[in-house]
């Protein structure tokens, strides 16, 4: 199974022993490596919103500037929501006022478990150039 998930995400890299824990990394990874289709859901089909038809997130070649990076920050929390029912709250902001360094965009990811009391942060660094995710528990903020 690590073989298949080093395939598809890069380099595996368990956040801790929790294996619910490192099973919301893997989601939320294969979230940020998929995008979305072409093709919207038209307002008559609310079922197709949450069906893998709309799986992913947006293009991040469209990331041009702040209002741009915080739309995809709320669609990505939202996504994180509808794909992982494990998952009662989710948030996600940029890094840092300077979002972009370089080629890479910083998010903080923070979700909070069904459950659970105590969330659980990751810090994202997503490589524009080639769409590759690193990310890391930051524990809770």
């Amino acid at each position: 199974m690590t073989a298949f998930l080093e395939a598809f995400t890069g380099e595996f890299l368990q956040v801790s022993g929790d294996p619910e824990r490192n099973s919301v990394v893997i989601a939320i990874l294969m979230l940020l490596g998929s995008r979305q289709t072409d093709m919207y859901p038209s307002e008559n089909m609310k079922a197709l919103e949450s069906s893998i038809l709309n799986f992913g997130v947006g293009d991040l070649h469209r990331l041009r500037n702040t209002r741009q990076i915080d739309s995809y920050c709320d669609d990505l929390a939202q996504r994180i929501l509808i794909f992982d029912k494990r998952v009662a709250a989710a948030s996600v902001r940029t890094a840092r006022d300077d979002e972009m360094t370089g080629d890479t965009l910083k998010l903080l990811i923070t979700v909070r478990l069904a459950g659970q009391d105590n969330p659980i942060g990751f810090a994202t660094d997503i490589r524009l150039t080639d769409g590759n995710c690193d990310i890391r528990e930051t524990g809770s903020e």
